[in-house]
């Protein structure tokens, strides 16, 4: 066993948090599609959090937070270095008046439904996006023309030197998928603000988005939006209007109901994806004259998928 692996097997609490030594990444996205990573850790401490910081610096391993992996297209040749993902332990949910305070772990559908027991409003627009609060935050997810970073007052995490750090709204400099958070900076908690509701106008909100998610979103193991969408048109309707709707490729799939988004049908791998990525890109900048930007992340970085693709090791 290497030196660093055998460092962090003693310094962690193994009775609250879990290693996993070449874990399949499939298993951790929404997409089921990755290789190997070297190390997985679910991390349910905060000290355990800050141990593996420093042995990562002091390493010099590389190290990355997947949340629950929804906005994730993983390489199957894996990832290099160390994986978190914050467990059970930065799940909770605490109430002062109209301020939450919500750990990075907490899935967005528990926010919402505590929302609506305690009659508070104003992040019903999340409903049915996958994913948790801390990822949801670095990503400002929204739909609907709203954004978390709408609602969001202040955060706390940890940086790469292991120091608890707390950043505001001003800080964060929201921007339509994009957070301004330091490099490597990992979200512990945050705090948001609610507006007092009726429970019956909220169910209504809710209804009213289900309904619209049903109508346009499919169902299926993707990431969710592929593309950010541009200022002049939605990404979904320039893949439509380019006639690219229903494309197979492998067992990668352009959904009928939504070009927006890739369904794995089964057994595609990360090549089938990327690749419908790369032809989408292309046909709609030929023919539209417009430069689709990926909302979700590809790990790793597309100078590395051409150098594997060079090898042909995919």
């Amino acid at each position: 066993m290497a030196g660093w692996r055998r460092t962090i097997e003693t310094s962690i609490n193994r009775k609250v948090s879990k290693i996993f030594w070449d874990e399949p990444l499939s298993s951790h996205t929404t997409f089921r599609i990755g290789g190997k990573a070297e190390c997985v850790i679910i991390i349910n401490d905060l000290e355990d959090l800050k141990k593996i910081i420093v042995i990562s610096k002091r390493e010099e391993i590389p190290i990355f937070t997947i949340g629950q992996g929804s906005n994730l297209l993983i390489s199957d040749q894996g990832i290099k270095g160390i994986i978190i993902k914050l467990g059970k332990g930065f799940s909770y949910i605490s109430k002062n008046n109209n301020e939450i305070r919500i750990g990075s772990a907490t899935p967005l559908s528990h926010i919402i439904k505590f929302g609506l027991e305690q009659s508070l409003s104003g992040i019903e627009f999340l409903w049915g996006v996958p994913g948790a609060f801390g990822g949801a935050i670095a990503s400002n997810a929204g739909a609907f023309s709203q954004n978390i970073g709408d609602i969001i007052s202040k955060i706390y995490g940890i940086s790469t030197s292991g120091e608890l750090k707390s950043l505001t709204q001003e800080q964060l400099n929201f921007e339509y998928r994009k957070t301004n958070l330091p490099i490597g900076f990992i979200i512990i908690d945050g705090l948001i603000r609610l507006f007092p509701t009726s429970r019956t106008e909220i169910k209504q909100k809710l209804n009213q988005y289900q309904n619209r998610r049903e109508i346009t979103q499919p169902w299926g193991a993707s990431a969710g939006s592929i593309f950010k969408n541009p200022n002049t048109t939605p990404a979904g309707k320039l893949i439509d209007d380019c006639k690219l709707k229903g494309l197979l490729y492998n067992d990668a799939y352009i959904s009928k109901k939504h070009g927006n988004f890739i369904i794995n049908r089964c057994s595609a791998h990360f090549i089938d994806v990327y690749e419908i990525i790369q032809l989408i890109k292309s046909t709609v900048e030929t023919k539209k004259n417009i430069i689709l930007e990926e909302e979700i992340q590809i790990l790793p970085k597309a100078q590395e998928v051409k150098k594997w693709q060079n090898q042909k090791k995919y």
